[in-house]
């Protein structure tokens, strides 16, 4: 569903060129949930923006669905991004719409009818199951309920894929743990692929997959959570999964 060949990014700044993520090369398959995980600053959000060139990349090609989004012209990136939905870390609703709005807005910029666009929002506060809070503003909601909006908002043009940068990040713990399983549901339910940002395992390790391992601007290491036969290779690797044997209790596929 997604491929990256070789796509690299470099910002110019006067202090000369800074190259934030090297050359990097994967493959994301048709309805996985797939993970990026690193440490802070290593390049795993550039990554993720790049799969709807939220981020442009400097080199190397964006495959998504079959097509080559570096290869669009505007027109044709803007409708390639309706298949592409995105969730954030920090929400970003629309604080003078309601969650109905919010959901809505999407489809408004998109050119849907009034009544299909309620029709659309009415499903989708159903799939997040907030059918009660259509009429609330954000102020109104606690954390995983503008979560669960933002996501409402993301599958509102009924994407192929979703992509998720640090969603849990801002959430407590037992929120946490419901809206992955939530994530987890929709992939079950629509055959959506995922990708997902954390630079918590816990949290890669409850939905996820496979899984990229990021650092300092590379790709190090791709695993297959699924296989106990396959350990991580790479310090950094074994420090994220926490692999080595000094804190390996509840490492699930690697116990």
């Amino acid at each position: 569903m997604i491929t990256l060949k070789e796509v690299s990014k470099t910002y110019r700044t006067k202090d000369g060129d800074f190259s934030a993520l090297v050359p990097v090369s994967l493959e994301v398959g048709e309805g996985e949930i797939f993970g990026i995980i690193g440490q802070s600053g290593a390049g795993k959000s550039t990554i993720l923006r790049m799969m709807n060139l939220l981020e442009k990349p400097s080199t190397g090609s964006v495959i998504v669905n079959g097509q080559n989004l570096s290869q669009c012209t505007p027109r044709e990136l803007r409708v390639a991004r309706r298949w592409i939905g995105m969730i954030f870390q920090h929400f970003y609703l629309l604080q003078n719409r309601t969650a109905a709005d919010n959901i809505a807005f999407p489809l408004e910029i998109s050119g849907m009818s009034k009544k299909d666009r309620e029709k659309r929002v009415k499903e989708c506060l159903e799939i997040v199951g907030l059918e009660d809070k259509a009429s609330s503003y954000p102020a109104q909601l606690s954390g995983g309920q503008k979560q669960r909006v933002a996501i409402a908002r993301a599958l509102a043009t009924e994407p192929k894929v979703l992509l998720c940068d640090e969603p849990t990040s801002a959430l407590d713990p037992q929120t946490t743990g419901s809206i992955l399983e939530f994530i987890r549901d929709i992939n079950k339910r629509f055959g959506m692929t995922i990708v997902l940002v954390s630079h918590d395992m816990e949290v890669v390790k409850q939905v996820c997959g496979k899984i990229a391992v990021v650092e300092k601007g590379s790709l190090i290491e791709t695993l297959d959570l699924g296989r106990r036969d396959q350990q991580p290779k790479t310090e950094i690797a074994r420090l994220l999964l926490g692999s080595r044997p000094e804190v390996l209790k509840g490492v699930g596929a690697y116990v």
